[in-house]
């Protein structure tokens, strides 16, 4: 099991689905959320520690990867959840072998593209430029073909039981095709969320939001072997690409993949343009909020 981590918003897509995933080695499981919150779907937050991860719940969980990699005749998962940032120690305990890759961005451009998507204006997010192009019934019936095969979901009672804890967010993604500019709550549910957005508005939430995930991976990675937790930086993806890669491969203890390298060849980084609009006293809230984290990995 690889595991790619990072907040969301913060290309973990362009990492996992636009490069590594066309390496035939893996089978790239894209946001499999009903896997992971599998025993606790109904919890107000994605925070999972080992505890959680009982018999059931691992046996459970273990097996629906199988069959995953068995289907795709691959001997390694390649998973991409951002909401696994606040999952580490759970996710150890279930495979205690697997990889984790966290990929980080700077916390303010993170903010303004999360905020982008909270409001349903997304440009850059990976399904994007086809799915807003839709009439907001299109928009619905893809939503509804995002939340799975019901025939995979429901394996047990619990599993069939836990179908219905998507209804909140399903409303939230359905609201946001409907109503564009209005934000609704999307992304990894960090602790105390709600509350940061009713109380301080979109910008504070959103950073909250990056902030909570970075330094969650941060803490729970360190108490990983050295072997198994690998810090990657966005912007040196962007820089670096073929060493920022190598790195990578080095790390999980496999030969490069040429296909990869050939799709790292055809990335071109964009010009990001944002919807959603920061004045200063956002940028100094939002700052105040994140400085520490940004400054641990070098940021501004």
């Amino acid at each position: 099991m690889i595991c790619i981590v990072g907040a969301a918003r913060s290309g973990t897509t362009l990492l996992a689905e636009q490069l590594l995933s066309h390496d035939k080695r893996f089978a790239y499981a894209a946001e499999p959320n009903y896997i992971w919150r599998y025993g606790s779907a109904y919890a107000e937050s994605d925070v999972r520690g080992r505890f959680c991860a009982t018999d059931k719940v691992k046996k459970s969980i273990r097996d629906w990867f199988c069959d995953f990699a068995n289907q795709s005749g691959t001997q390694y998962i390649l998973d991409k959840t951002p909401a696994n940032s606040l999952r580490l120690p759970f996710i150890n305990e279930i495979f205690p072998n697997a990889v984790f890759i966290h990929f980080v961005r700077d916390g303010h451009q993170v903010v303004r593209s999360a905020m982008d998507e909270w409001c349903g204006q997304g440009k850059e997010a990976n399904d994007s430029i086809e799915f807003r192009q839709q009439n907001s019934y299109s928009r619905i019936f893809l939503t509804i073909k995002r939340f799975g095969s019901l025939n995979d979901r429901m394996r047990d009672f619990q599993s069939a039981y836990e179908i219905f804890s998507d209804i909140p967010r399903f409303k939230n993604i359905v609201l946001k095709s409907l109503n564009p500019g209005v934000p609704y709550i999307w992304g990894p549910r960090v602790p105390g969320l709600k509350e940061v957005f009713a109380t301080r508005g979109l910008a504070v939430a959103c950073a909250w939001q990056w902030d909570c995930c970075v330094r969650w991976i941060e803490a729970d990675g360190n108490q990983l072997e050295p072997d198994r937790f690998l810090t990657i930086k966005y912007e040196d993806l962007l820089k670096e690409p073929d060493n920022t890669i190598r790195k990578i491969y080095t790390h999980i203890g496999m030969n490069v993949s040429e296909t990869v390298m050939n799709e790292l060849n055809k990335l071109e980084p964009k010009n990001r343009q944002y919807d959603v609009k920061l004045d200063q006293s956002d940028y100094d809230e939002i700052y105040a909020l994140m400085r520490n984290t940004l400054k641990l990995y070098g940021y501004n």
